[in-house]
């Protein structure tokens, strides 16, 4: 017995669905805002949000102690994220496909005597971390959605 045959119009449209619904599970630096609640979720974190003028701030704070800040433009995009924790927050997780930048950074420095402070300064991402066991902290942003008139040095 077969069952009753769908037209391949309906098909690929659900197809489209669940791919596009896939790329929402990640969240990232240049992502959407919706996909922040993704890094909540991942974190295990409680989350509140407030409205600057130019911009949205999303707070996360991890289960495992710190805060997490994660910056919207008008736009919706994140153009920042900020993380005070007393452990190594997952860079890999919230720079999303901008961490292969910071990670080639990061292992170009091998060889040289390694500091605590790690910057990446590039025209598509800026990362300035540091720390020690008890306390890091840094921000990522990217400078192209930056809204205009905000500093960077005003986030928390």
């Amino acid at each position: 017995m077969t069952g009753p045959k769908i037209p391949q119009a309906v098909l690929f449209a659900a197809l489209i669905a669940v791919c596009s619904g896939a790329t929402a599970a990640f969240a990232e630096l240049g992502g959407g805002a919706e996909t922040i609640d993704v890094d909540r979720a991942h974190f295990s974190a409680k989350m509140s949000s407030s409205i600057a003028p130019d911009h949205m701030t999303y707070t996360l704070l991890p289960n495992y102690g710190g805060t997490v800040h994660e910056f919207a433009n008008a736009n919706g995009m994140v153009f920042a994220i900020s993380w005070h924790s007393p452990g190594r927050p997952d860079l890999r997780q919230l720079l999303g496909t901008h961490f292969g930048a910071f990670n080639s950074d990061l292992a170009a420095r091998t060889g040289r005597r390694m500091s605590r402070q790690v910057i990446t300064r590039r025209s598509d991402i800026v990362v300035q971390t540091a720390g020690h066991p008890g306390a890091f902290f840094g921000i990522a942003y990217l400078p192209s959605l930056l809204p205009q008139g905000t500093s960077i040095n005003d986030l928390p």
